[in-house]
């Protein structure tokens, strides 16, 4: 039975359960977590990946490019960068609109034989519908050693759908074209609603398979970019949606709850004591441990888009920002129904997620929390480019590395009670071996006096919590009082050392 003393049990959204099962799959398999950042240099999203200048997935319609939305307006450009597109320079920076750069990373950096996986946040130009999103998950696998094939691949793939979808489930290899990989092909699985007996099948439109994903052998010209020796070392890699898994293997039509922040579908996996005995048998990573102790403490984890606006971010950061501060990144052709910058902090996206559908959240949960990337403002290097066909130098990579800005993780949320979140908060940085002084604080931007600093012994500022202040309430419409905090996951990061 739970103790009386124990709070509520909170929720753990179903992409993150879903994440933590694919990567308990490829951990059992000998594969290792890799990492790469979601706002990208161009080289690394196409140029290595064998995707030319004219590939039709560099233009703006596939790809979304960054420019610093505050430069302008603060008279930082020169006139020759003040020119009207086409004939301003980029910024050499996209959000990456595939998971593939990570693996580029990696080869770069890392001798074979290699066995990596990875999953994060993708991005491209499509409006919110049943089936598209300007932002969702990707997982991206890689393996490189002696003698790999195709059959290799597909055994995998084969293990993976069965772990996901059941053992009766049948995949195929669809011959397929992709710049970074041949031979290549796109993975089907059979419709496990009509198993392809069905010409009028919703949920297959009658083709009997449904697209899952794409995979094939590295390209042997993406090796020879990446330092790697084709006559020696073959490779396979593969990209799956997550989303798409996941609607996939509970049935869903439609892609919108999953991604936009809907409260009632990310509370809809609330935890038991036996549910979460056993959710927590999965991958025990320190981000993982992170999101179990906020549910644990009573709190549902939502997922909200990075993309916020000026305006907004005037509300909940300093009044007068320096100079080294005032950049953000923004999208030079943002699309309909999205904010053009992004995000160098959570809370506007909390904010106007509790704005449209706070209400809907059952008192006895705590509030709503999320942990993801924000985008530190700074000034802009343009990205270094490097000759087709050619391994960059050390200084060139250095430089491309340089280029990209600051992304931290950060966790924040909001909630009725400052003590409860503040609890909750504190528990979760003790899990990450964490121990900070709290101190009183009248300069938090967004938070009424006597908000709460949350400091290491170092002297390094984690985040703060305390009550939202009356202009942020005002400017969300917010009537009821709230309490918020922010805190970054790496403290090497923090905006407040920018």
């Amino acid at each position: 039975m739970t103790s009386c003393s124990q709070p509520p049990r909170g929720s753990l959204h179903p992409l993150t359960l879903l994440r933590q099962q694919i990567a308990g799959f490829f951990q059992a398999r000998g594969y290792t977590p890799m990492d790469g950042p979601e706002i990208e240099a161009e080289w690394f999203n196409f140029d290595v990946l064998n995707m030319a200048d004219e590939h039709f997935a560099r233009t703006p319609d596939n790809t979304f490019y960054l420019i610093q939305s505050a430069a302008e307006r603060y008279g930082e450009l020169t006139t020759s960068e003040q020119q009207p597109e086409p004939h301003r320079p980029r910024s050499g920076l996209v959000l990456r609109a595939h998971t593939s750069p990570v693996q580029a990373r990696t080869l770069l950096t890392q001798s074979p034989p290699l066995y990596r996986f990875h999953i994060g946040r993708t991005y491209r130009p499509d409006a919110l519908d049943a089936t598209h999103s300007p932002v969702f998950n990707q997982l991206e696998g890689l393996a490189v050693d002696r003698h790999l094939t195709m059959d290799n691949l597909k055994q995998l793939l084969d293990e993976l759908a069965h772990s996901l979808f059941g053992q009766g489930v049948v995949t195929r290899l669809r011959p397929y074209e992709f710049a970074y990989a041949q031979p290549a092909a796109e993975i089907d699985i059979q419709c496990n609603q009509c198993h392809g007996q069905s010409a009028t099948c919703p949920t297959c439109q009658g083709e009997g398979w449904i697209e899952w994903g794409g995979c094939g052998m590295v390209h042997r010209d993406v090796l020879i970019n990446c330092g790697v020796d084709p006559d020696v070392f073959s490779a396979f890699s593969f990209g799956i949606g997550v989303e798409r898994t996941l609607m996939l293997r509970d049935g869903l039509q439609d892609l919108q709850p999953i991604v936009n922040g809907d409260l009632t579908y990310a509370s809809s996996r609330a935890m038991d004591l036996a549910t979460a005995e056993a959710e927590k048998s999965g991958p025990n990573d320190i981000d993982s441990q992170t999101d179990w102790t906020m549910a644990t403490e009573g709190w549902v984890q939502v997922s909200t888009f990075p993309f916020t606006s000026v305006q907004a971010l005037a509300c909940v950061q300093p009044a007068t920002l320096p100079d080294s501060l005032a950049n953000y990144w923004q999208l030079r052709d943002p699309i309909e129904g999205i904010e053009p910058v992004m995000q160098p902090l959570l809370l506007p996206g909390l904010l106007t997620l509790w704005q449209q559908q706070g209400s809907a959240l059952p008192l006895h949960y705590g509030g709503i929390f999320e942990r993801a990337r924000v985008f530190l403002p700074g000034r802009l290097p343009l990205a270094p480019s490097v000759a087709t066909g050619r391994v960059p130098s050390g200084e060139q990579l250095a430089l491309l590395r340089s280029a990209i800005p600051q992304q931290p993780f950060h966790l924040a949320a909001l909630g009725r009670s400052k003590e409860q979140l503040l609890t909750a908060m504190l528990a979760a940085l003790a899990v990450r071996g964490l121990v900070v002084h709290c101190r009183e604080d009248d300069h938090v931007a967004w938070a009424t006096s006597q908000a709460t600093t949350l400091v290491t012994d170092a002297g390094d500022i984690v985040g703060h919590v305390g009550q939202l202040a009356t202009h942020v309430l005002t400017a969300w419409q917010l009537s009821e009082p709230l309490a918020a905090g922010e805190i970054t996951m790496d403290i090497t990061l923090q905006e407040e050392k920018q």
